[in-house]
């Protein structure tokens, strides 16, 4: 990824093309996490997104680790679903759209023909990421049946395990981005990636991508495109998802084709699921169709309560998708499509009450529908039962969440500790930290006890999940402050929302408007709650602070002037550095403390403050760095933390082989910085910026 790219991928223009692209996807699944904070982050949409570019701009955009739900498979394992935060959607769609158009020439020839899976809408600017997955699907049926109806009889099935998990960061971006050369850009792109693929921060991952959103659905056939070239080009060949069928008119045909794509696959790390594999000789169309990829629910949004189905062919649908003895839902799609569309009916009530031990794959699908009916003693008897007696997490959370709604205070007695349990443990998914929060609320309304305070501990996703069902009390209590404190925005937002919503003074919260994050700041002045901020994010103060824990007072902006941006230029590349350069790190953060020094003489001397020196000789040059920060200068005996900690950073650069190759006075051979010298450094320099800003507070050199 050279320059260019990067300076498109960070552009104004393409965050909010990746911004209405995430709102406008229809995986609604997945974006019922996240509704929410998408509705809030909009009312002040255009002055996030400013800030979200001048933090990519300035390097001091964080990616943040995501959150994880497991949703129960039918064959007892679990799904991973990667929740990323509202920022990191944006970011990680803003790489797909460069990647899309990296590669939407070079996959055109075969889309539709060869790859019938995600495909890109058109033009390329469109606010609509990719097309409706029926047409693709359809299209990807009738080629399976012209095979066989022109001879193809024989058909090998090929699947790939855990296909997200495996896909290698390197490659991807060596798809799209030919030829790329190591860069800075390039690893800020791959550490980002790393992140979102690694939810627990135990060890950097450079494989796997984040299952859920529609970029992860892109990059996956991008990873894909050199297979899919070499296999349609010489193969009968088609492919929707990772979902893959290769046909011959004999069976060493296909045997050669399998072969070909095993060695290809394997070569990209990509592993071959063994037990779904096999070769047959089909005698009809159906026997060619075999078993067809798992797709998710009809493009309709789940959410809707609209009915589409009268009540007579809802059950009759309903009762055709499910087979065996016990009865079990067997055709997916049917039967989540009813679920989901339509009426109230007491017959697929009851057969709903009955798969719900039996289906904890389609637990959401269930509970969906069981929420149109009345409370009922029998019902909620039947789910607290199956609440404390099932394994999957994901499915006590929906139960709880259910339940929370319907209740009384006898029966919910008893799931107490259950929904306890869950909210302390680290390792349970939002989903279930959501369910578990938002029935200890009703507890707590029920007088069974203060729970409500577990919502304190929980991550932000959960936080801004179960906002609106906590009671008052908690919410106005000392730990509210937590919810601008946490890494993500999302329990800010949601925070300040049910405030305007309910007409809560802000100075009830007891926190300052200055100390919430800028995306907070913004929607608050976009409620007309506080005034709108002057200014935008401060990299700077974000990037000092994170590094050198100095205080991120946002001063910066001010205190360099015209000259913020070549600031912010001098410290994003050191903070590149600082882990796989350390020598180069000390020369980038020389330079900034030059800068930052030169910025303070200007307002010292403006002032006419202690420590004000001159910085330009009399021929007009710039009098030497290292001159002016020596101890026996005034500036120094002004300000010995800051002259030292500088003056050490300067001396040490001034010993590196990148600067001399021997010592000016000692003639000794200079060496690399190292890994001690730099932490000390870094301690020295850390109270040399927090002095700074004191100096900047004390005289009102403030943004």
């Amino acid at each position: 990824m050279n320059d260019a790219d990067f300076k498109t991928l960070i552009s104004k223009e393409n965050l909010e093309l990746a911004w209405r692209r995430i709102t406008t996807a229809r995986n609604h699944a997945y974006k019922r996490f996240s509704r929410g904070t998408f509705h809030i982050y909009e009312l002040a949409v255009e002055e996030n997104l400013n800030d979200l570019h001048v933090r990519l701009s300035g390097n001091s955009y964080i990616a943040k680790p995501p959150e994880r739900i497991f949703i129960p498979k039918k064959s007892g394992l679990q799904r991973g679903i990667s929740l990323l935060h509202v920022e990191d959607q944006i970011v990680y769609q803003a790489v797909a759209n460069i990647v899309a158009e990296k590669t939407r020439v070079k996959r055109a020839p075969l889309v539709g023909r060869v790859v019938f899976s995600n495909q890109l809408t058109s033009p390329a600017g469109s606010i609509f990421f990719l097309k409706d997955w029926q047409k693709g699907y359809r299209q990807y049926l009738e080629r399976i049946k012209n095979l066989h109806q022109t001879g193809f009889r024989w058909v090998a099935q090929f699947d790939l395990a855990a296909f997200y998990d495996t896909i290698s960061h390197d490659l991807l971006f060596r798809t799209a981005f030919r030829g790329i050369r190591q860069s800075v850009n390039w690893n800020t792109v791959r550490s980002w990636f790393e992140i979102w693929a690694n939810p627990r921060g135990a060890w950097p991952l450079q494989h796997g991508i984040p299952q859920g959103p529609l970029s992860s659905d892109f990059f996956a056939e991008a990873f894909l495109l050199p297979i899919d070239e070499i296999m349609g080009r010489h193969f009968h060949y088609v492919r929707y998802v990772d979902d893959i069928r290769l046909f011959g008119k004999t069976e060493v045909d296909v045997l050669r084709s399998v072969r070909q794509l095993e060695i290809l696959c394997r070569d990209r790390g990509l592993i071959p699921q063994g037990q779904k594999f096999e070769i047959l000789q089909t005698k009809s169309v159906k026997e060619a169709l075999g078993s067809l990829p798992s797709l998710g629910d009809p493009d309709d949004d789940v959410a809707s309560t609209t009915s589409d189905l009268d009540r007579t062919e809802a059950e009759k649908i309903f009762s055709e998708s499910l087979q065996g003895r016990p009865r079990r839902i067997a055709a997916k799609t049917r039967a989540r499509y009813v679920l989901y569309r339509a009426p109230a009916s007491t017959k697929i009530r009851n057969l709903v009450i009955k798969l719900l031990p039996k289906s904890p794959e389609h637990i959401d699908a269930l509970i969906y529908y069981l929420r149109f009916f009345r409370r009922s003693k029998r019902l909620n008897k039947i789910c607290s039962q199956y609440a404390l007696s099932s394994p999957f997490d994901y499915v006590k959370g929906e139960l709880l969440h259910f339940l929370s709604s319907r209740v009384t205070r006898s029966e919910a007695s008893p799931l107490v500790q259950l929904a306890v349990g869950i909210a302390k443990d680290k390792s349970s998914g939002v989903s279930a930290k959501w369910g578990a929060v938002v029935f200890l609320c009703k507890c707590e309304e029920l007088g069974l006890g203060q729970y409500s305070r577990f919502v304190f501990g929980q991550p932000g996703f959960v936080q801004a999940l179960s906002i609106n069902t906590v009671p008052e009390t908690t919410l106005l209590s000392p730990r509210a402050k937590s919810f601008f404190q946490n890494q993500s925005v999302e329990a800010g937002l949601a925070y300040v929302s049910r405030l305007a919503n309910e007409a809560i003074p802000l100075s009830s919260i007891g926190v300052a408007t200055s100390q919430m994050p800028s995306q907070v700041q913004h929607v608050l002045a976009a409620l007309g709650i506080s005034p709108r901020p002057a200014l935008t994010a401060d990299p700077i103060a974000e990037q000092l602070h994170k590094r050198y824990s100095c205080g991120a007072d946002q001063v910066w902006r001010a205190f360099f002037g015209a000259k913020y941006g070549h600031a912010v230029q001098q410290l994003k590349r050191a903070e590149a550095l600082y882990d796989m350069g350390k020598s180069e790190w000390l020369n980038y953060q020389n330079s900034f403390n030059n800068a930052l020094f030169l910025a303070l003489q200007t307002h010292l001397n403006r002032l006419m403050l202690p420590g004000a020196c001159k910085t330009v000789g009399r021929d007009g040059r710039l009098v030497k760095y290292g001159n002016l920060i020596d101890s026996a200068q005034i500036f120094s005996r002004s300000h010995p933390d800051i002259a030292s900690a500088f003056s050490a950073a300067n001396t040490r650069r001034n010993k590196l082989p990148s600067s001399h190759p021997y010592d000016e006075k000692t003639q000794a051979r200079t060496r690399a910085l190292r890994k001690g010298e730099q932490r000390k450094l870094v301690t020295k320099l850390s109270n040399a910026y927090e002095q700074v800003i004191k100096l900047c507070i004390l005289n009102k050199i403030v943004n």
